[in-house]
């Protein structure tokens, strides 16, 4: 199956799977071949084919290359088990390190993606690769990221301009739940935007073997691991607003920008230290240009 996104100018290619006893036949291309047909007919405008694929299929890499396909980027993953009884508070880390955080609203994150500078610094190939979702930083890609399991925060890089209502705080308030409330003096502008020094998207959904929660934090590069400490911090704050007391599995993406020891560290101070096993490590997003790989791409 495809989802479409981009404005209807990006087809997704989701990913399938064919019985052991059926391999070897054929059946995944002619299914592939189909699948391309159906774009022609009825997404006639569309002008690239994504997919986003692990490590574990990597040694594929060269059919889709001869495909026409291209590497885009790639983000490490890490899948840990989330015990609510094993859940704590970070050590204190003293006040003058304390990274005060906004939720993120439609007008401030349609402010960011225009931001060119910025929104280079964040996002350096131009993608926003979100549980193997890659959205380009479109105004009408914003509705899948704040939705109703899902948000954002940012934190700004220079301490005048992040705000002074939260104080060197991290909110606590009501607004979590709702990502597309817009309190009077929370909004980026075009002076603060220029600061965000990181950005944390989440998703997440309950399932009947427990909760998931995604975590897909982009940074600056060489920026103070206090940062990631306090986006960890207030998304364990939604998670258990979302699933209190509840047991779970969160799954943290990340970048170059971001250190995966800062990751690992941040994670072990609030007593998440359990990596599930066999779990894909790495997302790597693959696309291609449709018109320049032979397939007609309506004006």
């Amino acid at each position: 199956m495809t989802s479409t996104f981009d404005g209807g100018r990006t087809v997704l290619k989701r990913s399938g799977r064919v019985r052991d006893d059926y391999r070897g036949r054929g059946i995944f291309h002619t299914l592939e071949a189909e699948l391309d047909k159906h774009t022609l007919e009825h997404r006639p405008r569309a002008m690239y084919d994504v997919f986003a694929n692990t490590e574990k299929e990597e040694h594929l890499a060269d059919k889709f290359l001869d495909m026409g396909f291209k590497e885009i980027c790639r983000k490490d993953m890490y899948h840990m088990l989330l015990k609510f009884s094993c859940l704590r508070n970070a050590p204190a880390t003293g006040p003058n390190k304390r990274v005060p955080l906004r939720e993120v609203t439609r007008e401030d994150l349609k402010l960011l993606f225009n931001t060119e500078d910025t929104a280079r610094q964040l996002f350096p190939s131009g993608r926003l690769l979100n549980t193997y979702m890659p959205y380009r930083l479109l105004e009408t890609n914003i509705q899948y990221m704040l939705c109703e399991r899902g948000g954002a925060f940012v934190s700004l890089e220079d301490p005048d301009v992040a705000g002074k209502e939260s104080n060197g705080q991290i909110s606590t308030n009501g607004r979590d739940l709702n990502p597309s409330s817009n309190t009077p003096g929370q909004s980026l502008d075009a002076v603060s935007v220029k600061h965000v020094a990181m950005i944390s998207f989440y998703y997440c959904y309950p399932t009947p073997a427990g909760f998931l929660y995604y975590l897909d934090p982009y940074a600056r590069k060489g920026l103070s691991s206090a940062h990631f400490r306090a986006h960890l911090q207030k998304n364990l704050e939604t998670l258990q607003r979302y699933f209190p007391d509840q047991d779970g599995k969160l799954t943290v993406t990340h970048d170059l920008n971001i250190s995966a020891d800062d990751i690992i560290s941040c994670l072990r101070d609030h007593g998440i230290v359990d990596q599930m096993t066999d779990q894909e490590k790495t997302q790597i997003l693959y696309e291609r240009d449709r018109a320049l790989s032979g397939f007609r791409v309506e004006k």
